[in-house]
């Protein structure tokens, strides 16, 4: 996106507000000093008061992943509660019923369309989902890893579950790091799946099975977008929205 931006002398200036409301507001603020053409954001919460400081800008700005009725702007927004429906269903459908939820800060937008998404899956196979089985944190190899090992320190050393949910392939990588610790194989005693499909995963052992996350598509749209408003001069709000796919590797087998 910056490449195609750049064609037209725009230059992109990134920001990264941690997950912490205070920090995107500030970053905004910051932005704003510096007068942009175009903003680009992915909203940390569902609070909008941070969105509204963008009110005069709103015709060239671009939300990502958060659609609010409250606001009339430009939209590009992938369908993350169909990715933790297939998440959830690729472990059902392997027999895996108990699985642990490994999922981003409790009011992030997308991880909360994530966890909707997996409650759906349990709901069609008539299966209880308790929001105990739900882990909230930043997304990290770190994190993924601690909260393995938490978990098994909670509940000693029974297996409590044979699957592990990861909202990102950041934490499965996590998971994968916690079972090497604790010798757990993967897939034979402990199943994974991750989300985003990053380069990496194919290098993981065993491969990541994992959701397709259409980065290129969403930053194809995103450069769509504001060439027609910054170049083309175009009035019309554009929204998109994006499906996500299954791409099934080996950290995944059929439980007995």
């Amino acid at each position: 996106m910056a490449i195609d931006l750049a064609q037209y002398d725009y230059t992109t200036l990134l920001c990264d507000s941690q997950f912490d409301l205070s920090m995107e507001r500030k970053n905004i603020l910051t932005v704003l000093s510096r007068m942009p053409d175009s903003i680009i954001i992915s909203p940390v919460s569902s609070n909008t008061d941070n969105l509204m400081l963008l009110a005069n800008l709103f015709d060239k700005t671009i939300i990502l992943d958060h659609v609010s009725d409250s606001i009339d702007t430009n939209y590009v927004k992938v369908n993350h509660m169909r990715a933790g429906y297939l998440s959830a269903m690729a472990m059902l459908n392997k027999n895996h019923k108990q699985n642990l939820v490994l999922a981003g800060p409790v009011d992030f937008p997308v991880s909360n369309q994530y966890i909707e998404g997996i409650k759906q899956a349990y709901e069609e196979v008539d299966l209880p989902f308790h929001d105990q089985m739900i882990v909230h944190g930043i997304p990290s190899i770190e994190n993924g890893y601690k909260a393995i090992l938490d978990y098994y320190k909670t509940d000693g050393t029974a297996k409590p579950f044979t699957g592990v949910i990861a909202f990102c392939d950041t934490l499965a990588y996590g998971v994968f790091k916690a079972a090497a610790k604790l010798n757990l194989r993967i897939p034979e005693d402990i199943n994974v799946i991750g989300y985003d499909d990053n380069p990496l995963t194919v290098f993981s052992a065993p491969p990541l099975t994992t959701i397709h996350f259409p980065r290129e598509r969403v930053a194809a749209h995103c450069s769509e977008i504001l060439i027609a408003k910054l170049v083309n001069n175009e009035e019309r709000m554009k929204f998109y929205s994006l499906e996500p796919n299954l791409v099934e590797r080996g950290s995944i087998q059929t439980k007995a």
